[in-house]
């Protein structure tokens, strides 16, 4: 490799390393809070049934808990991740 071609690619490397730790993962509360306010339309579409009264107060329950901690949170973006998916394409 070329000393411009072994530059280039370092350029891209550092390029790529700092863009990605800039994009936020979200945190991992508020990511359960989102799946628990599917249930009902995903249980309708793929269960032809609907939450019961208890279980909706249960549903609520959830809400009201993972609400709680997402309000206390203090890191939980670390666990949150689904990886990167990049698309490079070298010009001529």
């Amino acid at each position: 490799m070329t000393t411009a071609g072994a530059r280039n690619q370092y350029n891209c490397e550092v390029w790529l390393e700092k863009t990605l730790k800039q994009i936020p993962d979200g945190p991992v509360f508020l990511m359960w809070v989102q799946e628990v306010r599917r249930i009902p339309s995903m249980a309708k579409r793929y269960t032809k049934w609907h939450p019961s009264f208890l279980e909706f107060l249960a549903m609520r329950l959830c809400l009201f808990i993972l609400e709680h901690f997402s309000k206390k949170d203090q890191g939980s973006s670390e666990i949150l991740h689904f990886g990167y998916h990049i698309h490079a394409v070298k010009k001529r």
